[in-house]
């Protein structure tokens, strides 16, 4: 009746978790209203395309394609003592686990 969809889940490296600095000149905050970003780097456009990618997108996409079996996999990485411990993959989106826990 209905198939499994079969997820990739080959796991890729760690990642590196090497600081790097930030650089908070080109930051724009989303706790104003979009018609008072004038100031702000980016302005109206770019306070619009933060707000799609961070709030209204993922929140969409849990209410539709996860509800029907689409699920987007993103790889999870637990550490112990600074080292990888062990990975897994769940949907970036609404979190439901696609493949089980593995060790490093």
């Amino acid at each position: 009746m209905f198939r499994r969809r079969s997820y990739d889940v080959s796991f890729k490296t760690p990642p590196d978790l090497t600081v790097t600095p930030v650089d908070f000149s080109m930051f724009h905050p989303l706790d104003h209203s979009i018609l008072m970003c004038r100031d702000m780097p980016g302005g109206r456009r770019q306070h619009a395309q933060m707000r799609w990618l961070q709030l209204v997108k993922p929140v969409l996409r849990t209410y539709t394609a996860c509800k029907v079996g689409r699920h987007r996999p993103s790889q999870w990485t637990r550490f112990k003592d600074n080292k990888p411990f062990t990975v897994g993959v769940v949907c970036a989106d609404c979190g439901r686990e696609l493949a089980r826990e593995q060790p490093v």
